[in-house]
């Protein structure tokens, strides 16, 4: 993310993107999303209900509203023994508060195998990828 705004903390936007801050999760997305939908319904001239129906229709019907993320993975630190690879407790073994070394998530407990890893097309990692907000707003009469 690029935050410009310097007299609030931010810095310019300058340089390699990948240099930048970065930030995720649902609390950071749904605002995004839901400012997006909101163009939507000011374009549209109106509220437009549940957009997931016409989001999964663009999605299917090849315009290009959203991008794949084909990359990375939601592996995220856990503590366990199912689905958690390389997570070690002491003093009494897992539920107890010790020494606990978190492991990551994976389909695996034995091994890394990352879980929900992201794929061209939907996937559990990104849904249906990247949102193109100008594409959205234009082709929504489209998809509905």
């Amino acid at each position: 993310m690029c935050w410009s705004d310097v007299r609030n903390g931010g810095a310019p936007c300058a340089g390699d993107p990948s240099n930048w801050a970065g930030a995720g999760g649902t609390s950071f997305a749904a605002p995004i999303v839901a400012g997006i939908q909101a163009l939507v319904n000011q374009n549209a001239g109106g509220a437009q209900g549940n957009p997931n129906y016409v989001y999964y229709r663009l999605a299917a019907g090849g315009a290009s509203v959203f991008h794949s993320v084909a990359r990375g993975d939601i592996a995220v630190n856990c503590g366990g023994t199912q689905n958690c690879f390389g997570a070690t407790t002491s003093n009494g073994g897992f539920g107890r508060r010790g020494s606990v070394e978190d492991g990551v998530l994976s389909l695996s407990s034995t091994s890394y195998d990352p879980a929900f890893g992201a794929t061209t097309n939907w996937n559990f990692a990104t849904g249906i990828g990247s949102i193109d907000a100008y594409s959205l707003v234009t082709n929504w009469t489209s998809g509905q």
